[in-house]
């Protein structure tokens, strides 16, 4: 498949240039590919493209770069197959903006009915934060008895990096989700059926929904709001999702909706409670990088 990247981005353009920066980009998603089972081009679907997309949206790539590697891939599989039938446009896997902030509200997806597992994979990710791997590679039993026990699960399998994380239980939601999950696992090691790879279980899945961080994004302005009640004792929305007037910066939004309900505090003050619940919150998603956060709730100006 890289060779054949290589070979058709010839095809679209006569600058060396322009040819090596497509053929590597191509190479991105030639290896996401091949860790889903797909060893041909002729293999790949629009579920395939749209997955890869999901990814590029769990990466810590910029805006600009993730629309620039879905764009490699668009452009090479149009000049292979003669059509657009796998073709994914940025909007419609629902990538940032290139400035990388969130300018409004991304967690509401129309999915229709779902098959039961498919069901708990949206439920996990929504409630938990996780992406769509590591939703599907949670051992929902364990995470039950973990989350009754330390009020908290531990996410390990699937992350980005093998990089481990703890997510803390802090409704019933979280449980029900969590108890419904370990009832369909039944005796599988995770929530891929058994006789299942990962690969076939996320072609299914795709087959069915798309754009699993969705999920994410609803569980990250849900989180911050409850962040900031705990650490302020006022109720706000996130950004993309409160009525800040154009032109006044987020800190002093957040000062002046504090003071309205009997918080006194400066906006530097406010700035600094906003930045920690940032670092907080992208702690929880596996991100480790308070200016990441910024994709799924919105700015700090």
């Amino acid at each position: 498949m890289g060779r054949a990247g290589a070979f058709f981005s010839k095809q679209v353009s006569d600058s060396f240039s322009t040819q090596a920066t497509l053929a590597q980009r191509f190479d991105q998603f030639v290896e996401f590919a091949k860790e889903n089972g797909i060893g041909r081009l002729e293999q790949i679907t629009q579920e395939t493209v749209l997955a890869y997309a999901d990814s590029l949206k769990e990466s810590e790539l910029s805006a600009a770069t993730q629309q620039n590697y879905l764009s490699a891939v668009n452009v090479i599989m149009e000049q292979a197959r003669g059509d657009q039938e796998v073709r994914v446009t940025g909007r419609e896997a629902g990538l940032e903006h290139r400035s990388g902030v969130a300018q409004e509200y991304k967690g509401n997806v129309e999915r229709g009915e779902l098959s039961d597992r498919t069901q708990a994979i949206v439920d996990l990710a929504r409630n938990f934060g996780l992406r769509f791997e590591e939703a599907s590679k949670l051992d929902a039993r364990s995470a039950l008895s973990e989350a009754k026990e330390t009020g908290k699960i531990t996410i390990e399998n699937g992350t980005k990096g093998g990089q481990s994380r703890e997510v803390p239980i802090t409704n019933e939601k979280q449980l029900e989700t969590l108890k419904n999950s370990s009832e369909l696992q039944g005796n599988d090691r995770s929530m891929i059926q058994g006789d299942k790879t990962y690969a076939e279980h996320q072609r299914e899945a795709y087959r069915e929904t798309s754009n699993f961080h969705a999920e994410r994004h609803a569980y990250a302005n849900q989180r911050y709001s409850e962040l900031m009640r705990e650490k302020l004792g006022i109720e706000i929305k996130s950004p993309v999702l409160s009525d800040k007037p154009e032109g006044q910066s987020w800190s002093q939004y957040v000062a002046s909706q504090a003071y309205d309900q009997g918080v006194s505090i400066t906006p530097e003050l406010a700035r600094e409670f906003d930045r920690e619940v940032r670092l907080e919150l992208s702690e929880e998603l596996g991100h480790h990088r308070e200016d990441v956060v910024s994709a799924y709730i919105g700015g700090q100006r």
